[in-house]
């Protein structure tokens, strides 16, 4: 025969009566509905305007101001596949090309992440998303020339990335 001490009998019982009380208790549910809105603010010559507040902008919502329950002027990080065209079109305007995605890159923020390819009669991507901006400006270097353009699968295989 197996004996419970006072104290492990004690136990068991207030374990299985807050069993019991949990399924006493009513489920309560609740939802908040969050609409995110990104917004980027250029002035007339297409730069960007900083240090913008909430209470520089208004949100409507069927034409009534809507609360803005939550606002942050701070940069988003980013993830970008860029894209070459190497092909066989693009043979005289190459150095310009690579010089063009080279400044794109030494802009990214420390935040940011990359990865560099090429497409003309094949896809080649640099493989790893990365925010060495050294790493991305070399592997341009090593992207390669071909003939056709494969603009379409060069797109679908970036937007996969």
């Amino acid at each position: 025969m197996f004996k419970l001490s006072p104290l492990v009998s004690a136990a068991v019982v207030l374990a299985g009566t807050v069993v019991l009380a949990g399924q006493d208790q009513p489920v309560f549910r609740s939802s908040v509905r969050t609409v995110p809105i990104y917004a980027t603010v250029v002035d007339a010559s297409g730069r960007l305007v900083p240090g913008l507040e909430q209470a520089d902008f208004t949100v409507l919502d069927n034409g009534k101001p809507a609360e803005v329950a939550l606002f942050s002027n701070e940069s988003q990080p980013f993830t970008a596949v860029v894209m070459l065209d190497t092909s066989a079109s693009m043979t005289a305007n190459l150095k310009l090309l690579n010089r063009a995605a080279e400044q794109f890159l030494l802009r990214l923020l420390p935040v940011d992440r990359a990865q560099v390819g090429a497409f003309n009669d094949k896809i080649q991507l640099s493989g790893t998303f990365t925010n060495d901006r050294d790493e991305l400006i070399g592997a341009l270097n090593d992207l390669y020339s071909g003939n056709p353009t494969r603009l379409n699968d060069a797109i679908a295989t970036s937007l996969e990335e």
